[in-house]
């Protein structure tokens, strides 16, 4: 077993990889001091900032409104569903290697590219 060169005074077990926190206070107002430069340069400390002025936000943000009643009861969960004949089926089929090489080897979204090269030769044949 080797020894630690670390003190009895160090954060850490020797062995247990846990830390022991020795003074939560200290450790809060340092994290504090450190991030505290991460706020906009205007804007209150998050314990300033009233209601009101979090009210006045939201109401401010064009881009996304705060939901309605009316909104959230129009809500659905999931993709909407496809007229019927829209969608695509799921199948099973058997292709030479060579094919499946081929489009693999495109890369991401292979399967979407052989679905609309397989679509494009119905279209061009007209059925």
């Amino acid at each position: 077993m080797r020894k630690s060169s670390k003190s009895k005074d160090d954060d850490t077990r020797q062995g247990s990889g846990s830390f022991i926190i020795k003074d939560a206070k200290a450790v809060r107002a340092e994290a504090k001091v450190r991030y505290s430069g991460l706020r906009a340069a205007n804007t209150p400390p998050r314990e300033l900032i009233t209601e009101q002025e979090i009210q006045a936000g939201i109401a401010a943000d064009a881009d996304n409104p705060e939901w309605s009643d009316a909104m959230f009861a129009k809500a659905k969960r999931g993709r909407p569903k496809l007229p019927a004949g829209k969608g695509k089926e799921s199948i099973s089929i058997r292709l030479d290697s060579e094919v499946l090489k081929h489009y693999r080897l495109t890369g991401r979204g292979w399967q979407s590219q052989l679905n609309a090269d397989l679509l494009a030769l119905v279209k061009k044949k007209g059925a």
